[in-house]
């Protein structure tokens, strides 16, 4: 079964309202600690079955963190709803220090 592109672009116009923060997040759970936050997240308007993020987000990360991941959350600082997480290059903090987030983007492919 194949969706066709203007459902995909729906579904993720969709997703893109639920998922209104991103976070940082390593295999044991989210950051914490210092002036750490999760941050707002816009999105653009999904095209080709792609949404992309708009702008960049820039997270305070507290010393003796490693982050990894990059968590998508509807709500600023309830752990639910999670809806999933995407891969980043890793990076241990021995002291304070700031990451970035410059890119995001969901696709979604046709069901098998």
């Amino acid at each position: 079964m194949a969706l066709s592109e203007t459902s995909k672009n729906a579904m993720l116009d969709e997703l893109g309202t639920l998922i209104t923060h991103i976070g940082l997040a390593d295999g044991g759970g989210e950051v914490t600690g210092g002036s750490y936050a999760r941050q707002a997240v816009e999105w653009g308007a999904a095209a080709g079955g792609v949404m992309a993020m708009t702008g960049t987000e820039t997270f305070s990360v507290p010393g003796g963190e490693t982050v990894d991941r990059c968590i998508l959350r509807g709500h600023l600082t309830n752990a639910t709803p999670d809806y999933g997480f995407a891969s980043l290059t890793q990076e241990v903090f021995g002291g304070d220090g700031t990451y970035e987030v410059t890119a995001l983007t969901i696709a979604l492919c046709d069901p098998a």
